[in-house]
């Protein structure tokens, strides 16, 4: 005799039409489910997290996660977190006018020159360039308000 559950349908039923229906689901949308709350991690982390960690918590290897990552958003995960980082930065520099430097210490790169290389690979651009534009931005800002 088989096990009934609490609605009188037998354990295996169920779990067959759970089945069902999962594998009817186009696959992107499990893909970005998955993702998800990986992607707000990143993002509430401002990009500030490794790889390595993330994988582990998703309980994959650093491959499988990367692999998984890239097909849902395109892009690998560590370039996801360098173009969180770099927005973060330009944030901060905008908001409080703090030097390079120290943005590049609160946002954990390494040294200054290790931000001014994320700065020229996603913009082409030095960070002191963009400084006369984010200044122009933040005072727009209050112009509006």
């Amino acid at each position: 005799m088989a096990a009934l559950d609490k609605y009188g349908m037998v354990v295996e039923e169920r779990v067959l039409i759970a089945n069902g229906f999962f594998r009817s689901m186009p696959a992107p949308a499990l893909k970005w489910r998955e993702m998800d709350l990986v992607i707000q991690e990143m993002i509430a982390k401002k990009g500030c997290i490794r790889v390595q960690d993330l994988a582990h918590d998703a309980g994959l290897s650093v491959r499988q996660f990367e692999r998984r990552f890239t097909s849902v958003l395109a892009i690998s995960p560590k370039i996801y977190a360098r173009i969180l980082r770099f927005e973060a930065a330009l944030h901060r520099k905008s908001v409080t006018g703090w030097n390079w430097t120290t943005i590049a210490h609160d946002l954990g790169y390494h040294d200054q020159m290790h931000m001014i290389h994320d700065f020229e690979l996603l913009s082409g651009e030095h960070p002191k360039s963009l400084t006369p534009h984010l200044e122009l931005l933040a005072f727009m800002a209050t112009q509006s308000l």
